[in-house]
């Protein structure tokens, strides 16, 4: 498995383990939730800026953050 492959089944596996905590599903009693909703949301950003990446290979740093954070 190539390494963009292997990153982006990562990021997948932890977007899946994390949603059942950030969703109620599974419910944590150390107060940690808000780690699986940071984890979660840096893996769904992480894998989003890849698959961008991968269709347009132009864009620039800059350009994706005034797209997703204006």
């Amino acid at each position: 498995m190539k390494t963009l492959a292997a990153v982006k089944q990562w990021l997948i596996t932890e977007i899946k383990t994390n949603d059942e905590v950030v969703n109620g599903t599974v419910v944590m009693s150390d107060n940690s939730y808000d780690i699986y909703v940071g984890r979660m949301e840096c893996a769904e950003m992480l894998l989003k800026l890849i698959e961008e990446g991968e269709v347009n290979d132009d864009i620039t740093e800059s350009d994706y953050i005034y797209r997703h954070w204006k």
